[in-house]
């Protein structure tokens, strides 16, 4: 199933609360084509949603990009933003538990950069993109990188 790859303006948009999941992990399969024209941005591999924001990860689960679900804006300027993922953590009582390397929806994602750690709220939905990149056997090969970054393309 192949998703639109709508392209960034400056204009906010509005980023639509995540349907019902239960307790897994979303996997996404995106069929995309890859030109040499194509401009080279970080390749969303994953998404951490919760209640106000979508955390945007590269392949490496560091946090590239954070949207306010509200307004749609990115915050530049937020603490998360270069962190990588960890894990989740969730209280329960006198006990917690931990997930790795990805957060289980109801637990906190943690982000991890040098030996600070940082949580979010609650995740409600946790998708990873599997990216599939098709070209031309008579164009010459993509280059690793090539293959791993790609368009900036928003939460569904």
């Amino acid at each position: 199933m192949a998703e639109p790859s709508p392209v960034p303006n400056a204009q906010a948009r509005a980023v639509a609360p995540p349907p019902t999941t239960g307790n897994g992990i979303e996997v996404l399969v995106v069929d995309d084509r890859l030109r040499p024209s194509d401009e080279r941005k970080p390749w969303r591999a994953a998404e951490v949603w919760t209640k106000h924001r979508v955390y945007g990860l590269d392949s490496t689960f560091r946090c590239f990009e954070i949207l306010d679900r509200a307004s749609g804006r990115l915050e530049v300027g937020h603490e998360m933003l270069g962190a990588r993922l960890g894990g989740g953590r969730l209280r329960e009582g006198s006990t917690v538990r931990f997930s790795y390397p990805l957060p289980l929806p109801g637990m906190e994602a943690m982000f991890t950069s040098g030996r600070k750690q940082g949580y979010t709220s609650p995740v409600e939905r946790m998708v990873l993109r599997v990216r599939v990149v098709h070209t031309s056997t008579s164009e010459t090969p993509p280059t690793w990188e090539e293959i791993a970054s790609g368009r900036f393309e928003p939460p569904a």
